[in-house]
């Protein structure tokens, strides 16, 4: 081997190793910022309106076009005549909870909580039930304000 293909070599193992050693500091770092809950920060909104025209029904929902402060989209479903805002963080290990409810039950695929279109827990291992915000209805117009102030 010659000298430049050595120092290569030496160069390219050297970056490995120290890549290597940086990996699981990444790892705990975006593992810890997925975990956390983040208020609006100045400049943020601090409330999102949701068109609720089409939930005519009980086990309706759609997704609101933000997500809210936690980072995971926002489910607004029609429940015993209600309209209701759920944050779709697990309250397990913060996994994103699937948006689409199969028969009135949401899921979480990362370890297999389950919760009700209310945001309640129907199987765990979550214990705790989904975010939920503080919302205002406008009847005239069909819409729905989510105000990204946790009311639980």
């Amino acid at each position: 081997m010659n000298p430049t293909d050595r120092r290569e070599f030496l160069r390219q193992v050297a970056g490995g190793a120290l890549g290597a050693a940086g990996l699981p500091l990444l790892v705990t770092a975006c593992a810890h910022s997925a975990s956390e809950k983040v208020a609006p920060s100045n400049g943020a909104a601090t409330s999102t309106s949701v068109d609720v025209s089409k939930l005519t029904a009980d086990g309706m929902a759609t997704l609101a076009p933000i997500p809210g402060p936690d980072g995971a989209p926002i489910l607004v479903t029609r429940t015993g005549g209600k309209l209701l805002a759920l944050s779709l963080h697990c309250t397990h290990e913060g996994c994103p909870v699937g948006s689409t409810p199969v028969n009135g039950i949401l899921r979480c695929p990362c370890h297999g909580s389950q919760f009700d279109l209310a945001g309640n827990v129907v199987h765990g291992p979550a214990d705790t039930p989904l975010g939920q915000y503080e919302t205002s209805y406008d009847s005239a117009h069909h819409r729905l304000r989510v105000n990204f102030i946790p009311s639980q």
